[in-house]
């Protein structure tokens, strides 16, 4: 892997941090013979002589299983499709400084989050990730629709929530929820409704129901766009008013809030 540029990342959490919201890092370890025939599960180095160095790309990492998840780059024959779990502090991994790839455009599951739209490629499925689609009714209501693309591409039901719904609803798929990388984040909707926007969510780790959580805004004829930022993993929302004006509003810690007016659509 050619890298044009990085940038020396310091703590564990900086470089958590630099994985959630940038994208891959570089890190070195001390290799053993038992590093050859790892397969799945978490790597410990339990027997085995000193081979040398080496080095992987880091794209992952979990706090349940104690873990970095990385790609290294002896091809999908070898460890876990090519990728290896590789426990905290183990043959010196977070010894040696780590570095955060710069220029990259990555897509793993976790940045979902950044693909908005009422259809969306989620993180369920093995090989394939299932379809997501929200459509409106012609009762107002909306309808959760998944293809289960590992099990013969068929579209199947889901459930019908809300009601006076006459706009197209824009999804993504967040992280909240998300205990591991590995993990399937909430679904989250926004939706124009009655000149105000809703926000729904769906718990994905849980019942698999959507909730209405919130109603905000103001002279809105319909949503523009969502996603999930790295300022803080706050909700971004672009509606379009009724005076033809784009409006932001963004929600963090403390709930909705009210942004400026970008300009006209």
């Amino acid at each position: 892997m050619k890298i044009d540029d990085y940038q020396a990342l310091g703590s564990t959490d900086d470089q958590k941090l630099w994985l959630d919201t940038v994208g891959p890092i570089e890190a070195c370890f001390d290799v053993y013979t038992d590093f050859d025939a790892y397969s799945s599960g978490v790597y410990h180095h339990t027997t085995g002589t000193y081979r040398g160095g080496h080095c992987v790309a880091i794209v992952g990492y979990s706090d349940v299983d104690n873990c970095w998840i990385a790609k290294n780059s002896w091809g999908k024959n070898w460890g876990d499709s090519g990728y290896v779990r590789i426990g905290y502090g183990e043959v010196n991994i977070d010894t040696n400084a780590k570095y955060g790839v710069l220029a990259t455009n990555p897509d793993p599951w976790t940045k979902r989050r950044l693909h908005n739209g009422n259809l969306i490629e989620g993180g369920n499925g093995t090989n394939h990730r299932n379809f997501e689609l929200v459509c409106v009714l012609n009762n107002g209501q909306m309808q959760h629709w998944w293809r289960d693309n590992d099990g013969g591409m068929v579209w199947n039901p889901g459930p019908v929530f809300g009601s006076g719904i006459d706009t197209p609803p824009v999804m993504i798929q967040g992280q909240y929820g998300m205990s591991t990388e590995d993990a399937v984040g909430n679904f989250e909707l926004c939706v124009a409704a009655g000149g105000q926007v809703q926000h729904w969510w769906r718990d994905n780790q849980g019942d698999m129901s959507w909730y209405h959580s919130a109603t905000f805004g103001h002279d809105v004829a319909a949503v523009a766009g969502l996603l999930e930022s790295s300022f803080g993993f706050d909700l971004e929302v672009v509606v379009l008013r009724n005076d033809g004006q784009l409006q932001h509003y963004w929600r963090d810690s403390t709930g909705w809030n009210e942004g400026v007016l970008i300009g006209p659509a």
